[in-house]
């Protein structure tokens, strides 16, 4: 049981496996519907990086947001804001998961939280900002997934066309 399986994490010595052991059971309390659990769950989270995406998943986007604003490193805060625009965006929260992409300074995150928010055309424009060339291809590569997902495999294969590098084209297609 997932009361079982917090026990568990509770014994966890090491500080990044308890927090994702925690942001797991709290996916999972998500998923199952038992949102006060899951957020009660996230609570015990000391990551976060971790927390802020259990808060969101659970859909507590406001305290999932204030959390990510205590993140002081520029990477894991870009990808916190990211997985709160996906939890947005699955939620149906379009319009407020391209709210949270505008948050997002690292350009990869910011792509892959437009396309999963259903904004290709600013995802792409975004990526095209990346100079380094494996990174503007992984961020079009989670473009491509997006719309693969969607099924826009017209749109998929003509963004993969974009990819520049052969091995990453090579992922894409």
């Amino acid at each position: 049981t997932l009361a079982s399986a917090l026990k568990i994490a509770d014994r966890i010595q090491d500080a990044s496996m308890k927090n994702w052991a925690q942001a797991a059971i709290a996916a999972t309390q998500a998923k199952a519907g038992d949102t006060a659990g899951a957020l009660k769950t996230a609570d015990l989270i000391q990551d976060a990086r971790q927390k802020s995406g259990a808060q969101a998943t659970a859909g507590d986007i406001a305290g999932a947001l204030k959390t990510a604003e205590l993140i002081q490193k520029a990477d894991d805060k870009s990808w916190a804001q990211a997985a709160i625009a996906e939890a947005q965006a699955k939620a149906g929260d379009n319009a407020g998961a391209l709210k949270t992409a505008d948050l997002i300074p690292d350009s990869r995150q910011k792509s892959w939280a437009q396309a999963t928010a259903g904004d290709i055309a600013g995802a792409l424009k975004t990526a095209d900002l990346i100079q380094k060339a494996d990174d503007k291809g992984n961020a079009q590569i989670a473009v491509v997934n997006v719309q693969a997902n969607a099924h826009d495999i017209g749109g998929a294969l003509k963004t993969a066309d974009l990819i520049q590098d052969a091995g990453l084209k090579a992922q894409a297609e």
